[in-house]
């Protein structure tokens, strides 16, 4: 049998060849929204059905098979075979040694960012089916993420800090007949939340995110620039909340998954926690999913007690949830009608991106019997098939079933027996405290496990054996409050003076409740008035959000039910629960709330999106100047190749227009782009201002496709929910009339105008893909954000190429001039020279037959006493 591991729906040159040969070929998926891991749902069909078919003899093979890119996933899904063969025992040892069978520098080329951390979860999962493989994989729990908590934030923006966003895909539990996986929550790029955090001065860093979650998860955390647009993926993780233990999942820095080369962004220190919070029940109920029937007929649902009722019985599935306000125990099981088994659904064709998990193969029963050998003649009947089973002809089939039969009569359950009792704590004190102690916040077990320390105490009486509590002697040490202080005797006839609240919500929870409600500036009756008449002016976003984070439990609503004093002696946070459980649903109507006010902005602001989208596009197709001058570059450019392969082209692709600036001059700082200019200026002057017809280009540079499909879809998924609401809220009553009035008006506007920019939004691909398309690209490999950047960054070269020519012609007329008159001053110093010499020889010739005169006339003698020569003037008598 083959496992193959095509890519998307195609089928493989393999698949055809074996396919000849009579092989069976069980299609699975390459990955689960990106990530080269597998939901619980597929590793278990994958896992059972390779089960099967080994046990049919020892002749049986595997072949698992994947084209280029799929070997992250075909090493996760082999390593979980090893592991539940029990070849292996360690999950790290096990992927390790797969990952070993090919270059370890192939693996990055295939996934951006590192999948060890979230495939060794799974393989942890994948483990614990060895323990109970009867009851593997545990049902799913339906949660809600109430927020993520950052320590020690990555360096992602050069600063020592990141701005985190959080994206959120799986199933949605609230609509669990549709199985594909979704996106189910974006953080809002307007939101104020969104900011950019520092290491130096935010060491821990909270994000609400208030979404419900079930089954397999991928949590995407995002860092986003200062523009908020462009992104970069900080890390991901992928989990089940099945396996959740706790309300908390706390990861490190080796436990997300991470870009190859960015691991040193993150400290050492790092942590990312969040925190769950058990889905609210009204929002559970959803109808009931007609592909997970049992092969007798019987509903899964049906049997949500029957592990803890009968401990005999290996039936292991999630219990119903119960109604809001329900009360505890068990309650009794009607046995269904004899039903006939559902077909098993053929699921859809898998996807490269976000595959869809299939319906699951049947469970197996208690103890299978061993399958039967196959027949020379009749091969058995093969299971389920997972995605697709193609057979060219009657060959071996894929294993058999773990259980047939069709038709069977589901037993009745038998009848419910009692619950086991819970270790009194009590039953060893000698009387209750007469006075406050100081509190001790632990986690207190409600319910016995089968087989734990307080179920053993309980069975060999050991609890009633328990020392006395002397609790005077309690009180002496650990009083709440010194009684020998001047603040304690204040206290105490302040609290003589003043009723005492009670306090029913656990200490941290109801301070923090207080806290948010101090900013909200309206009072608890009235609150709840304004939410129902969708009052706008009232409350801001903000502080609706944070009252929906303060939505009690199920678990708070029943502690508040069983209170019987009086309301006004309760906490503030105890009045506000109150307030809250007297409309039904009220977390419900909390979100359309929010949702309503956020519509008109986040409408208008995709509207203007789309507007400067389609705007671009058309002045990008529609400018003639931009077409001149990219064909004067397809003629300069073949001048310059003349004489090589590359000359003679008849177009170029699109990022060839940003190497214009790359080619340059050895001997000058011009380049190809200074050129260009400098032609178009002598000869086409008219095209150097083409930048002017394409006045939209810088906005659409910061719009992303991906992120306004994304605000889209949460649009139209909120307006599914506010539908919705306006269904379930029939059934509140005559008083919450005014609420279904205020709905129904605000739906009678949203829907149309929802409507009409959906319309006009899927009318996008096709204008974006002609714009791709003219610049002679394809549709399938480029991107319109490509080609908006490529030619925003042509733009800005262009002109300041242009400019920088401007500035060189402006410095050489300032140059020429200067030359010009350094020339005519030197020429006019030569000049005064040529003068000044002329008078200076004159002079000198004068003196010199002066000289020669005198000489003649003159006689001479030589003084040798001084050395000199004298002159005798005979007639004075006196020689100089």
């Amino acid at each position: 049998m083959i496992m193959n591991f095509p890519e998307g729906n195609t089928t493989n040159k393999l698949h055809r060849l074996l396919s000849e040969h009579y092989l069976t070929i069980m299609d699975y998926p390459r990955d689960y929204e990106g990530r080269p891991v597998l939901t619980i749902e597929v590793i278990h069909h994958f896992l059972k059905s390779s089960e099967s078919w080994l046990s049919l003899g020892q002749e049986k093979v595997i072949l698992m098979h994947s084209e280029l890119g799929g070997w992250p996933v075909l090493s996760f899904m082999l390593a979980a075979l090893l592991l539940d063969r029990k070849h292996f025992t360690s999950e790290s040892r096990a992927l390790e040694m797969v990952l070993k069978q090919a270059p370890s520098e192939k693996l990055p080329l295939m996934t951006s960012l590192d999948p060890t951390a979230s495939q060794l979860r799974y393989l942890q999962y994948v483990s614990k089916r060895n323990a109970d493989e009867q009851h593997w994989p545990p049902p799913d729990k339906a949660l809600k993420i109430d927020c993520v908590i950052l320590r020690m934030i990555p360096d992602f923006d050069g600063k020592g800090g990141c701005c985190p966003v959080f994206r959120i895909y799986g199933c949605d539990p609230l609509l669990q007949i549709d199985k594909t996986c979704k996106l189910l929550f974006s953080t809002p790029r307007r939101s104020k939340n969104v900011r950019s955090y520092n290491q130096a001065e935010n060491e821990l860093v909270k994000i609400d995110i208030n979404c419900h979650i079930q089954g397999d998860i991928v949590l995407e955390c995002i860092n986003l620039t200062d523009d908020l647009v462009n992104e970069t993926i900080m890390y991901r993780t992928m989990f089940n909340t099945a396996f959740l233990k706790s309300n908390t999942l706390m990861l490190n820095r080796e436990e997300v998954d991470i870009s190859w080369d960015k691991k040193d962004q993150f400290p050492k220190d790092f942590k990312a926690e969040l925190l769950f919070s058990e889905m609210d029940a009204e929002a559970s109920k959803v109808p009931v999913d007609m592909s997970r029937f049992e092969e007798a007929g019987v509903p899964v649902e049906a049997f949500g007690n029957v592990q803890e009722m009968f401990s005999s019985v290996d039936w292991h599935v999630p219990p119903p949830p119960s109604p809001r306000g329900g009360g505890e125990g068990l309650q009794p099981l009607k046995p269904p009608k004899p039903q006939a088994p559902a077909p098993a659904p053929t699921p859809p064709p898998p996807h490269k991106s976000g595959p869809s998990p299939p319906s699951a193969p049947p469970p197996p029963k208690a103890n299978p019997a061993p399958p039967p050998p196959p027949h020379k003649s009749v091969p058995p009947s093969p299971p389920t098939p997972f995605n697709r089973i193609k057979e060219a002809g009657a060959g071996p089939p894929p294993p058999p079933p773990a259980s047939k039969g069709g038709g069977v009569t589901a037993p009745s359950p038998p009848p419910p027996i009692n619950k086991p009792c819970v270790l009194s704590i009590t039953s060893a004190v000698k009387a209750q405290p007469a006075k406050k102690l100081k509190p001790l916040h632990w986690s207190k077990i409600n319910r016995v496990g089968q087989g734990s320390l307080w179920a053993e105490a309980e069975k060999s009486g050991e609890a009633a054996r328990a020392p006395e509590i002397d609790m005077s002697e309690l009180e002496t040490l650990l009083l709440a409050s010194n009684p020998n202080s001047d603040k304690a005797s204040k206290a105490k006839s302040k609290a003589s003076s003043e009723p005492e609240k009670v306090q029913l919500i656990e200490h941290s929870r109801a301070s923090y409740c207080e806290l948010m409600l101090s900013k909200v500036k309206i009072p608890l009756p009235d609150l709840m008035e304004h939410v129902l008449n969708l009052d706008e002016l009232a409350m801001d976003v903000d502080q609706v959000d944070k009252l929906i984070k303060l939505c009690p439990t199920k678990e708070e609503m029943e502690l508040l039910k069983g209170y019987k004093g009086e309301p006004e002696m309760l906490g503030k946070c105890e009045q506000f629960f109150l307030e809250l459980m007297k409309v039904p649903c009220s977390e419900a109507k909390l979100v359309v709330f929010s949702y309503k006010i956020q519509f008109r902005e986040q409408v208008s602001e995709l509207r203007d999106s789309l507007n400067i989208l389609y705007l671009s596009v058309e002045q990008l197709i529609s400018s003639l100047k931009l077409r001149r001058v990219i064909q004067t570059i397809l003629s300069l450019v073949n001048a310059f190749n003349q004489g090589t392969t590359r000359g003679a082209a008849v177009g170029f692709r699109l990022g060839s227009l940003l190497k214009l600036n790359e080619t340059c001059a050895k001997s000058s700082k011009m380049t190809l782009m200074h050129y260009l200019c400098k032609v178009l200026a002598d000869k086409l002057p008219e095209l150097l201002d083409f930048s002017k017809e394409l006045g939209s280009l810088e906005h659409a540079s910061k719009i992303q496709i991906k992120i306004m499909a994304e605000e889209m879809q949460m649009i139209e998924i909120g307006l599914g929910k506010i539908v919705q609401e306006k269904k379930l809220c029939k059934k509140d009553g005559h008083m919450f009339k005014p609420y279904r009035k205020s709905l129904k008006k605000f739906l009678a506007s949203a829907e149309p105008e929802v409507k009409s920019l959906a319309s006009h939004f899927s009318k996008l691909s096709k204008s974006v893909d002609a714009l791709v398309i003219y610049f002679g690209e394809d549709p399938k490999e480029c991107l319109y954000e490509t080609v908006v950047e490529t030619l925003l960054k042509f733009v800005k070269m262009f002109n300041q190429a242009h400019a920088e020519n401007c500035k060189q012609i402006e410095a050489e007329k300032i140059a020429e001039k200067k030359a010009a008159q350094k020339a005519a001053e030197q020429k006019r110093l030569e000049a005064d020279e040529k003068r000044k010499s002329k008078v200076q020889n004159n002079s000198k010739m004068e003196s010199s037959f002066l000289v020669a005169a005198a000489s003649v006339c003159v006689p001479s003698f030589f003084d040798e006493k001084n050395g000199n020569d004298l002159l005798i003037d005979e007639e004075e008598g006196f020689a100089w």
